[in-house]
């Protein structure tokens, strides 16, 4: 386009020549550059507003939606209009594409009597909150969804091997911190890590490491750059070693969980194959939590019912309208002393903490009515 324009004007002298190139370029770079920038900000807007939709618990994200947005429009205030109308347009797009179709299929007074029950079930009951897990348990919880669950470190059931890559990675990731002038990069980083982190703090059930896996990328930045500044500060053979020795541990850790994890039955498939085997599925009824949904995939026909304590399996037993012959409460470890269970279970199924959801393992119990 600028060459077909320089013809076409013949300009007089060389220096002519150059300028209207270099001005011509400028304008098309600007025009287009800025069209791409918009289309960047539009589409992680729509993508945010898509993932809401995914898991809700990613609003804290929202804070970080934000401060880009206002980092943008302070640093380009002539398009301070476009980066905000993009940003909010490709947002809202976002959002409304499954928040419209359920209000749609529900209706809009259930909706939100769902979404006021849901909420109050998850802070005040069910969900793990501070309000109903709180102290040093819940501490001790979320260090080790982080620490061992998360980033693969060390626990006192663990192998040496698991302790040298701990090391490496406590190490490298202080010396991270000690190295690391804080800059725009180092505002942004915060921005997306402190909003989450105290919304599991807080809200989240500390207990399932799922809920850190949105922190885990940028503290395993924050290790690749201590090890980076260890190549460059100090002596590049022992950052070399401790490495190798890192990628070479973790994939060693990594690989022997895998082939645990193929070898070994989870407990949940171990306890479906069991009940299949010793019970009836129209003479039994089965009362579980968070298990349920292996029940609904792998065992359809049974009559399972969820449950939080023995309040909730009164009143299912009373609401029945027959009482069946086998009655089976299918509980975690930590969580059998809800139903006031004396008597001892009918098997245990062990679990691998490092594969298995269920962590603690699984209890199966004959309800008796004590």
């Amino acid at each position: 386009m600028f060459k077909l324009k320089v013809l076409l004007r013949a300009p007089a002298s060389k220096a002519a020549e150059k300028a209207d190139i270099n001005l011509t370029t400028r304008c098309i770079s600007k025009r287009y550059g800025r069209l791409s920038d918009r289309n960047y900000l539009f589409l992680g807007s729509l993508f945010l507003g898509f993932g809401l939709g995914v898991r809700l618990s990613y609003f804290p994200f929202i804070a970080f939606w934000m401060g880009i947005l206002l980092y943008l429009a302070i640093q380009k205030m002539r398009f301070f209009k476009d980066v905000i109308l993009y940003g909010m347009m490709g947002f809202v797009i976002g959002v409304c594409v499954w928040f419209l179709p359920q209000i749609s299929y529900v209706g809009r007074h259930p909706f939100w009597g769902n979404c006021l029950s849901f909420s109050r079930g998850h802070f005040t009951d069910w969900g793990g909150s501070v309000i109903t897990f709180g102290g040093l348990g819940r501490v001790a919880c979320l260090v080790k969804s982080i620490w061992v669950y998360g980033l693969g470190g060390w626990w006192n059931d663990a192998s040496f091997l698991r302790l040298a890559a701990s090391l490496i990675m406590i190490v490298t990731f202080l010396y991270s911190f000690k190295r690391y002038q804080f800059d725009r990069r180092g505002f942004f980083l915060g921005l997306y890590v402190i909003p989450y982190m105290l919304w599991v703090i807080l809200g989240q059930n500390v207990a399932n490491p799922r809920h850190i896996m949105p922190i885990l990328p940028a503290v395993l930045m924050l290790i690749a750059y201590g090890l980076c500044k260890t190549y460059e500060e100090m002596n590049k053979g022992i950052s070399i070693i401790l490495t190798v020795a890192f990628v070479v541990s973790m994939s060693v850790i990594s690989f022997r969980l895998v082939l645990r994890y193929h070898n070994n039955v989870p407990a949940p498939i171990q306890l479906i194959q069991f009940i299949e085997k010793q019970f009836d599925c129209l003479s039994t009824k089965i009362y579980c939590g968070g298990e349920k949904r292996f029940f609904d995939y792998y065992a359809p026909q049974w009559d399972v019912r969820s449950i939080q304590d023995v309040t909730g399996l009164g009143i299912d037993l009373k609401s029945s309208l027959y009482k069946p012959q086998n009655i089976l409460i299918v509980r975690a470890l930590r969580k059998i002393e809800e139903f006031e269970a004396n008597n001892p279970p009918i098997i245990t199924f062990e679990a691998n903490p490092y594969t298995d959801d269920t962590k603690e393992g699984l209890l199966l119990y004959k309800w008796n009515g004590l």
